[in-house]
């Protein structure tokens, strides 16, 4: 950086020297600040949004590491997301649950509680095996004095390794908003041709007529509650048992009591 550059300083402290991370950021604030002060007359400004340079310094009781941000906003928001249903389902996590199952599009795929479309948009990518931060509108690192942009667009611009979904993957949901918030998330992504969207509750849900599997986060009385939390997930077993025979089922959830109505045990 030089004395042109805005930087911000994010501070994360687990010391019992320091136990004020803001005191050790305007500590790390100011030795930039004075070093440029003594080098060139000058100093950098300091901008808390979107600033040239971000820095992060990390406190584990005598060990201290000083790091870029070569990021910017965080990895896990794809820059896909054009809106989101209540308590929407983090991106990475939601790529982590397809990833566990093993599944990469030999099959159709369905959310029947899809929400925003998360978990069927992060099903597409996986399945296209299309890179999830072409989407983002930038990296911190392009700020750098040592930004190759020619190397970056060849990297970017390159889909070579991309390839043919030949199955579908559906995603339902009972609410209106959420169907028409998906709808634009999809678009967004580009991924219209991969995805169908109905709305559609789980009490209607039919045997699918080719092998799927079932990948869906329905609420679990936490951040989203419900009238008759276990009566849903009653109705979901039932689903499960007559509806969808010979194919698997991944659902999360953390409370016991509601995997119990299903008949199935927490892994």
């Amino acid at each position: 950086m030089d004395k042109d550059k805005s930087f911000a300083i994010d501070a994360v402290v687990f010391s019992n020297e320091f136990r004020h991370s803001k005191f050790v950021a305007y500590k790390v604030k100011d030795a930039i600040v004075d070093y440029f002060r003594e080098k060139t007359g000058d100093r950098p400004s300091v901008r808390i949004n979107h600033p040239d340079v971000a820095l992060n310094i990390h406190i584990a009781e005598d060990k201290c590491t000083l790091s870029l941000d070569s990021s910017g906003e965080s990895l896990h928001r794809r820059g896909y997301r054009q809106e989101a249903v209540e308590a929407p389902l983090n991106e990475v996590l939601a790529a982590g649950m397809i990833l566990m199952t093993g599944w990469k599009g030999e099959c159709d795929l369905i959310d029947p509680m899809c929400g925003s479309g998360t978990i069927p948009i992060e099903a597409a990518l996986i399945a296209r095996n299309i890179a999830p931060g072409v989407f983002r509108k930038e990296f911190a690192f392009e700020k750098w004095n040592d930004f190759d942009q020619e190397l970056f667009d060849r990297i970017y611009n390159d889909d070579s390794q991309e390839r043919e979904f030949t199955h579908r993957i559906f995603g339902y949901d009972n609410n209106p908003k959420a169907n028409e918030i998906a709808t634009h998330n999809v678009k967004a992504a580009g991924l219209s041709k991969e995805i169908i969207l109905k709305i559609q509750p789980f009490q209607q849900f039919e045997q699918p007529k080719e092998k799927s599997l079932i990948i869906t986060n329905p609420p679990y009385g936490e951040r989203i509650s419900t009238n008759d939390l276990l009566g849903l997930y009653q109705m979901i077993g039932e689903r499960l048992k007559h509806s969808f025979t010979g194919n698997d089922a991944w659902i999360l959830s953390y409370r016991e009591e509601c995997f119990d109505q299903i008949g199935l045990k927490l892994l």
